[in-house]
């Protein structure tokens, strides 16, 4: 008799998806995103082809009109520090490096990329059209191939998540993501990091 085979699934890439958040408030958070953009304006360069408050206000969650959101942010990233068991000292300790939200419109698009150095990257969707998707990738010079596989979700070289509003994704920040060219209508986001 032969022996039994093992499968051994090495260094898997995660993303933790929280639905349904704050529906009865998007509509308030879209008002605080939009007065936050015009104040502090945006830019829209190299890899970001959106309207972005990255480095003209990198803090928006510390706005006290998302207090409720900034804090069941950083709950739900604890909750998944520890399911990949990540040091208890770091969670604990775990706090927002930046955040940031995103405009974009009809024909805009993100190029694939990482976060840098940080313990957990993720987005929150505060409005969307329908068709808008942001890509996960395995590996960066697959990309270019837009290549999906057929193959079940451990083998993945590309995973694309609707961009449902009211949905947060919790991934680790060298997790390459990146959205294709956005469909007809506005999308409104915050992204942060967190160490």
């Amino acid at each position: 008799m032969l022996p039994q085979p093992k499968l051994d699934i090495l260094f898997p890439k995660h993303v933790y998806r929280i639905e349904d958040l704050f529906l009865d408030q998007l509509a308030d958070f879209e008002t605080t995103c939009r007065d936050i953009i015009t104040t502090s304006g945006t830019i829209r360069e190299g890899e970001w082809q959106v309207e972005t408050t990255n480095q003209k206000n990198n803090q928006v969650l510390n706005d006290p009109r998302l207090v409720n959101l900034r804090s069941t942010i950083l709950e739900y990233a604890r909750k998944f520090m520890r399911e990949m068991q990540y040091d208890e000292e770091y969670i604990v300790n775990a706090d927002f490096v930046d955040s940031f939200t995103n405009l974009s419109f009809k024909g805009d698009h993100l190029y694939p990329h990482t976060h840098g150095l940080c313990l957990v990257a993720g987005v929150f969707y505060i409005k969307a059209p329908k068709g808008a998707e942001v890509w996960f990738y395995d590996d960066i010079p697959k990309i270019e191939r837009n290549y999906k596989s057929a193959c079940p979700s451990t083998s993945h070289e590309g995973k694309a998540y609707e961009c449902v509003p009211g949905t947060l994704l919790l991934f680790k920040s060298d997790l390459t993501h990146g959205n294709k060219s956005q469909p007809e209508g506005d999308k409104i986001v915050i992204s942060f990091k967190i160490m």
